[in-house]
């Protein structure tokens, strides 16, 4: 179901973004919190003003351009307080603006509007007028206001196939975001991710503990050769022989010299043979303790994957 609804989405996304304004796109790329690109030199002056407040960026020339529109008069009932994208844009521009318009323009406008304003401005514009009992303000208010989840999600395909525009896109994005975080699925998908994670570090944690005694008990074998050998040497010798110290160093220091020669020459070898030893003793002790070790190493890495 999901799934399906994901492809639909894209779909009339792709469909939306080919015929929409610059405006628009820089709206829409701006609530997604996307990378927004354009070519200036090819923006007129409302568009400019879109692109520097949804990308954060001023300027002289555009606050002379903001003043101007300000106190323009509409022009055949077109006006940027008139607009719910330009309005967002001036207002995040100017703050001043913010505060006188876009305050009037929250409460001539509708429960859609008002939303998408508590979207982009924060609670102080949270809706207070009706939602529609039907189509996507009912939609938002039983979802996104009330959190009636199991009603909400048989609703949004209907939605979804009337959906005008990049701010409708938007708002159906957010409904079905929420529904897909309350399934019941992503509940049991987010206790399987706390299992993985927890089994991951408890195979991350026994590994690094037999690592390291299997390095002592090497460390100490090696570092015990050499007295050892030493002590039969000297223990062994001939009585009348008066340098048998010096002739168990004249042995033991070549040997010692050749051994560190073949752990360099075969480095890799020795390494392999060590990681084979360690990875024996772990999958042994998963056995003693009843754990499947291939099952665990096989969810760690699609988790992994899944990152």
């Amino acid at each position: 179901m999901n799934s399906m609804i994901i492809k639909e989405i894209d779909s009339i996304e792709q469909g939306l973004l080919s015929t929409a304004s610059d405006k628009e796109k820089f709206f829409y790329q701006f609530l997604l919190q996307k990378e927004i690109q354009a070519n200036l030199e090819e923006l007129g002056e409302i568009d400019k003003i879109c692109y520097a407040a949804f990308t954060g960026t001023k300027s002289e020339e555009l606050d002379k351009i903001v003043e101007r529109n300000r106190k323009s008069k509409p022009v055949a009932g077109s006006h940027f307080s008139s607009n719910l994208i330009t309005m967002c844009a001036f207002a995040l521009y100017n703050k001043n603006i913010e505060e006188v318009e876009l305050k009037q323009f929250y409460e001539v406008h509708g429960f859609k509007e008002q939303f998408m304003l508590f979207k982009v401005f924060g609670h102080t514009y949270f809706p207070v007028k009706k939602a529609s009992e039907i189509g996507l303000e009912n939609l938002i208010d039983i979802i996104l206001i009330k959190s009636e989840y199991s009603e909400g999600r048989k609703k949004i395909i209907p939605v979804l196939s009337n959906c005008n525009d990049l701010v409708e896109l938007f708002l159906i994005k957010c409904v079905f975001n929420v529904c897909a975080e309350t399934h019941p699925n992503k509940k049991i998908e987010n206790e399987n991710e706390f299992l993985i994670s927890e089994f991951s570090n408890f195979h991350i944690k026994i590994t690094k503990r037999i690592d390291k005694v299997i390095n002592w008990i090497v460390g100490v074998v090696i570092l015990g050769l050499i007295p050892l050998i030493y002590y039969f040497i000297v223990a062994y010798w001939q009585p009348m022989d008066l340098e048998p110290h010096l002739t168990a160093l004249g042995i033991i220091l070549p040997l010692v010299g050749v051994a560190v020669l073949l752990v360099f020459k075969f480095k890799r070898t020795w390494e392999e043979l060590l990681e084979n030893i360690k990875l024996s003793i772990v999958q042994r002790f998963y056995r003693w303790n009843n754990i499947n070790y291939v099952e665990v190493i096989k969810l760690i890495i699609a988790n992994q994957n899944k990152e």
